[in-house]
């Protein structure tokens, strides 16, 4: 993270929470957690929506009433891209 910001002017960071529905959430397991990490992972890597991605960040947390859960942080070059909340909400 630190080399991020020592390496571009301008950065937007976008947290994004991913978890699972409460019908679903005692269903899945560890290894379901991060297979589905690991497509979106991959899917970075194709889709548009991450065009200017320049790192990332997650951490999966388990809680008894929640589950399995990810904290993710995308780090976007700031000169290409606006409206952290827009970017945020895209499906």
């Amino acid at each position: 993270m630190e080399a991020l910001f020592r390496c571009h002017s301008r950065l937007m960071v976008v947290r994004v929470d991913l978890g699972y529905g409460e019908f679903d959430s005692p269903y899945v397991n560890y290894e379901t957690a991060r297979y589905h990490r690991e497509q979106l992972c991959l899917a970075s890597n194709t889709d548009s929506m991450f065009n200017h991605l320049l790192g990332d960040a997650w951490k999966l947390e388990w809680q008894p009433k929640k589950g399995f859960h990810y904290h993710f942080i995308f780090f976007f070059g700031g000169h290409q891209c606006q409206e952290d909340i827009t970017q945020a909400r895209r499906n």
